[in-house]
Parts: structure tokens; C-alpha cells; sequence
């Protein structure tokens, strides 16, 4: 349609909106008048009549919906169009708009394209017979009132479910968008995730080599060089072990990330597990002169899990608590049977963890405030790795700790029978 003889009164408060919505009408061919609110409208229309009166709500002294009642209620300009532009689309709001008598209800979020083609439509009403209409409708436990003209309210009526459409379609259009970038997401991560696993597995090999040889030169030279040079082998067999570290730790988000983390479940003693594991550290804990205790509550019988995945998790707790306790103290790892459940958990009696440093913990590369008493580091995914693991094994994983008094970390799973352990290796 050709706008170029159409006017428009343009009544709104934000200067942002404002602009916006004169740019779409004067691009159009629209000559826009504007108002910053209902008052100001209602002055302007006591010296000129636009074709159509577009409004906003929400708006300072006078608001739209009293601009509409106004202008309904003056004889020069009963019949003057009016559409509601808002933000606003509660079904009340909308059953405001025919109260008042507007002629279309409009939302912000809709298609430009619409507002163009009500502006279009409202040209044409204003020629229409006006046929009285009285009656009620019950919305949301309100009765309301509405009384008026049939064919304007109609064309509201009309006007919202086209608005409904468009914002269904809009909502739609958004959805589906939103489905490709997830897929296309989903792709990538799968990418990034053999890449990962592909360079940190190719990685591995030649650390392992690197750090062999530094532990074997530690050992045989160690009263054949000098002090300097041993300091060097040493430095180089602490650094590669933490690269080694590393990438299994990167190897192992890969892993559950790709969703392929499964487990080789096995009858397993706890009790002789968590013994040779604390033999294992007592190399680590003895360099801070840290004992580790192991406090079985109970006997606790043979039970069904996977071996390698729960002596990480032990290992992830007892190097955590070696590197933030200091020297002298002691940590205690507790074993026993808690409802039907397995529950362990590493108390040390280091520096503690704040509240926000709690929010923290067992998320991917996340790091609290404490320190390590030695300048040990950490990458930030051994906890995440803890969590997923048990998670696989239908357990949970949670803390308690206050600062300047220690921490304990949990972990905890069901017990399961035989038959469980059956079902699984047959899978």
C-alpha cells in the first residue's frame, strides 16, 4: 500500500522505542507526530487529526489506555483508530485495550510486518456501521465488562490472535534456530573431544618415557652429580609427572564428556583397596611429614564397583588434602556402610574452605582462594572427574569443611548384590 498520505500520531515514552518505530513508519512513507505520553497526545490532538493514533502503555501522567478512553470519549474523535503497541500480553491487559475502546492490541515483539498491515487495516474502519455490544466474559476469576462497538471489538479480537500467530511463528522460528546451533554445538564438542582425546593419548607415551628416564637418572646419579644437577633431574621428573597428570586428566574429561565413560564392575575389598592406596601416598605425605590413617567403621564387606574409577576418586581426595594440609597434621580417611549406601571420605585438618569457595568445588577448572602449603598445582578437573565417577557408579560427592579448621569430602554409592554384578558383565 502506498502510506505516502498517511499520518500518524506516535505516542511514547522511550526515546529508544521511539526512534526505532519512526524509522519503520517514515521508511514506509508515514509522516510521523510524536508525544512523549498520553498528555502530551491529547494536547496535540486538540489542534490536528492523524489517521491513526499508535500508543505505548506504560507511560508517565496519562497512559495509553486512559489516552484510548480519552479520545473515545470526545465526539470530534470517537472514531479515530487506535493500536495499543506494548510490551505487555496478559490476557487482562488485552480485554483492558477493548474496554477502552482501542481497535487493535499489539505487542512489541511482534513482526514489524504487522503493525504496517494494522495500520493499513485501520484506514478502513473508519467508514463501518457501529453496531452496539454489551456484554461479559469471565477471565482468570474476573468477571469484566465490555460494552462498545461490535465490529471494533472484532477487529481487536481479530488483531490479538494475528499477534498470537506471529508470536507463535516468531517463537517457533527461534526454537528451530536454537535446535540447529545446539546441533551444530554438538558436533563440534564431538570434535573437540577426539581431538583432545587424540592429542593428549599421543602425549602420554613420550611423557611416560621422559619421566622414566628422569626417575631412573634420580636414582642411579643421585651420589654421582652434584647437588645442582640432581635438583635439575628432580625438577624435570616433578614436572612431567604433573603434565602426565594433566593429560589424564584431560583424557578423562574427554571420556565422559563424549559420553563414553563406562565401568568394569568387580567384587572389591575396600578395606585391602584403601590400605595399599594409602601406602601408595605415604611417599607423597611423608615429603610434609603428614601421617594417613585409615578408620574402618564397621566391617565392610565386599562390594560391587569399579576398582581403577573408585581408586581415583580416593586419590584425588588424599593428594587434595596432602597438598592443603600443613606439615605435621594428619589425614584420616574414613570407610564404612551408611544405609544400604558405601561411604568414604578424607578428612584433613588443613586451612579450610570458605562459603563461595564451597559454590566452587567440583566444577571443570575451577579454582578457591586456599593455597597449597608447598606450591603443589592443580589444573582445576580432578574434583569434576570425582564427581562424574561416582555419579557413574549412582552415588554423590559433597563437602563439609569451615575455614581455618579443615575439610572432609564424601563419597557415597549403593551397595549392589551379585545379580547386578551378573547383569553388568553380560552387558
Amino acid at each position: 500500500m502506498d502510506f505516502s498520505q498517511v499520518s500518524v500520531l506516535l505516542v511514547e515514552d522511550s526515546k529508544t522505542q521511539g526512534l526505532l518505530l519512526k524509522k519503520l513508519l517514515t521508511e514506509n512513507g508515514i509522516q510521523v507526530h510524536e508525544a512523549g505520553d498520553g498528555r502530551e497526545a491529547l494536547d496535540k490532538l486538540e489542534h490536528f487529526r492523524p489517521d491513526v493514533v499508535i500508543s505505548d502503555v506504560c507511560m508517565p501522567r496519562v497512559s495509553g489506555f486512559e489516552l484510548c478512553r480519552e479520545i473515545r470519549s470526545k465526539e470530534a474523535l470517537k472514531d479515530l483508530p487506535v493500536i495499543i503497541y506494548t510490551v505487555l500480553y496478559d490476557p487482562k491487559e488485552m480485554l483492558t485495550a477493548l474496554e477502552v475502546g482501542a481497535d487493535y492490541f499489539l505487542t512489541k515483539s511482534s513482526a514489524h510486518e504487522l503493525l504496517l498491515h494494522f495500520i493499513e487495516e485501520a484506514l478502513h474502519i473508519r467508514s463501518r456501521r457501529s453496531i452496539p455490544i454489551d456484554l461479559e466474559c469471565f477471565v482468570r476469576g474476573e468477571v469484566r465488562r465490555i460494552e462498545g462497538d461490535f465490529n471494533r471489538v472484532m477487529t481487536l479480537f481479530i488483531s490479538t490472535y494475528e499477534n498470537a500467530v506471529e508470536r507463535n511463528r516468531a517463537v517457533e522460528a527461534a526454537d528451530k534456530k536454537v535446535r540447529e546451533n545446539n546441533i551444530q554445538l554438538q558436533l563440534l564438542d564431538k570434535e573437540k573431544n577426539r581431538f583432545l582425546a587424540m592429542a593428549a593419548h599421543d602425549l602420554r607415551n613420550p611423557l611416560g618415557v621422559i619421566q622414566g628416564y628422569a626417575e631412573f637418572l634420580e636414582e642411579r646419579l643421585k651420589d654421582q652429580i652434584s647437588s645442582e644437577c640432581m635438583d635439575m633431574v628432580h625438577t624435570i621428573q616433578l614436572s612431567t609427572q604433573r603434565i602426565l597428570q594433566m593429560v589424564n586428566e584431560f583424557l578423562d574429561v574427554s571420556v565422559i564428556e563424549s559420553g563414553q565413560l563406562t565401568l568394569k564392575t568387580e567384587l572389591v575389598d575396600l578395606g585391602e583397596l584403601f590400605e595399599k592406596n594409602i601406602q601408595l601416598n605415604q611417599i607423597l605425605s611423608d615429603k610434609k611429614q603428614i601421617k594417613i590413617s585409615l578408620d574402618k567403621q564397621g566391617e565392610v564387606p565386599q562390594v560391587i564397583c569399579d576398582r581403577d574409577k573408585i581408586e581415583q576418586v580416593l586419590t584425588n581426595y588424599v593428594t587434595n588434602a596432602i597438598k592443603y594440609s600443613d606439615p605435621g597434621t594428619e589425614v584420616v580417611i574414613h570407610l564404612g556402610i551408611n544405609d544400604q549406601n558405601v561411604e568414604f571420605s578424607v578428612e584433613d585438618h588443613g586451612q579450610g574452605l570458605s562459603e563461595e569457595d564451597l559454590s566452587k568445588l567440583f566444577k571443570r577448572f575451577s579454582k578457591t582462594t586456599a593455597k597449597t602449603t608447598a606450591g603443589e598445582q592443580s589444573v582445576g578437573l580432578g574434583l569434576s572427574i570425582v564427581k562424574k565417577m561416582v555419579e557413574a557408579h549412582d552415588g554423590k560427592v559433597w563437602v563439609e569443611s569451615e575455614r581455618g579448621k579443615g575439610s572432609r569430602f564424601y563419597a557415597s554409592f549403593p551397595m549392589k548384590s551379585d545379580s547386578s554384578l551378573q547383569k553388568d558383565q553380560a552387558a
